[in-house]
């Protein structure tokens, strides 16, 4: 099974999120800041994380950056999301660890399939190199 982490500082959205992605078949985990996200991330790996900037305790760029010098998330894919579509380009957040950017409100489909695609492509990556 798939293992998704949700970090987000919104009950709302981290409740919806996980209904949905269970809905999916996925494994969901949610952190409400960047620094319990670590904390979670040390003690599973996720094939994935979904994690918002704008937390407080941790930001997001924080928490993608310290999770990036652990091995295990070093490859693994992390989308930022956010409201914050004037204050982060895509460009900036890819710079700070981020494999993707999607921007608050977005399209759960939207959301699902680019998730699928980051594993699918994750998968491959980790057969080609066996």
């Amino acid at each position: 099974m798939t293992n998704l982490l949700i970090v987000d500082d919104e009950q709302s959205i981290r409740s919806m999120l996980r209904m949905f992605f269970q809905r999916q078949g996925y494994a969901v985990s949610v952190a409400g800041d960047g620094a319990e996200a670590i904390r979670i991330a040390k003690t599973q790996a996720f094939d994935l994380i979904l994690m918002d900037i704008q937390m407080p305790v941790m930001t997001g760029i924080e928490a993608v950056r310290a999770l990036r010098e652990d091995e295990t998330y070093r490859e693994r894919p992390i989308i930022a999301f956010t409201a914050y579509a004037r204050s982060h380009t895509p460009a900036s957040l890819q710079t700070s660890g981020f494999d993707r950017v999607v921007f608050k409100p977005f399209e759960l489909i939207e959301l699902h399939e680019l998730v699928g695609q980051l594993i699918a492509g994750h998968s491959s990556a980790d057969a080609q190199t066996v």
